[in-house]
């Protein structure tokens, strides 16, 4: 009879071992992409800030030219022309006013770090926040599965309870099928 009929019920999972708090977030910071590009982008803004301030800097520059020419005017009837020449210089240059430009340009590239190193901290502090909520919802779902499989066991003797009662003819149909429902 389909009153006899029973459920076929799953053994409990043994639950795996959540990382650790420290774990977790050294896993996100070593492997998440938007981390790593966050990195990329201060290591960017470092990299301006660096050449901004080397703009500050003398420039030092040398040079060496060699050049020969060779002309032949026949209209004239002059002799061949011939000349070599050599070129060597160095030259340093300084600007001593700029107008305010290179300490403009030295200050945007500090603003432009900082929002790279507050970005990358925003997306760190986001990503192990949304890390802490799925490990929160999995401690969640597993006590509470815990608690459905300690129900379940009390349905059973409750069944159980419900179908002795039914053969011994003290309860009728309907508290079988509920019993059997609960279950």
């Amino acid at each position: 009879t389909p009153l006899d009929q029973d459920l076929e019920v799953e053994e409990p999972t043994t639950a795996f071992a959540l990382p650790a708090l420290e774990s977790l977030s050294a896993q996100i910071r070593a492997n998440n992409p938007q981390l790593q590009l966050s990195k990329a982008g201060i290591e960017v803004a470092g990299t301006e800030l660096k050449l901004s301030q080397l703009d500050r800097q003398p420039t030092v520059g040398a040079l060496a030219n060699f050049g020969y020419n060779y002309q032949r005017n026949d209209v004239q009837q002059l002799a061949e022309i011939q000349t070599v020449g050599l070129t060597l210089g160095l030259n340093a240059r300084y600007n001593l006013f700029d107008g305010g430009v290179r300490s403009n340009r030295v200050e945007t590239a500090k603003v432009k770090l900082n929002i790279a190193n507050d970005q990358q901290r925003l997306v760190e502090n986001d990503l192990l926040r949304q890390a802490l909520q799925a490990r929160d919802s999995y401690l969640l779902l597993q006590s509470q599965l815990e608690r459905e499989q300690t129900n379940l066991t009390t349905f059973e003797a409750a069944y159980e309870k419900a179908e002795d009662l039914f053969f011994a003819g003290k309860a009728n149909n309907l508290a079988l099928r509920d019993a059997q429902l609960a279950r």
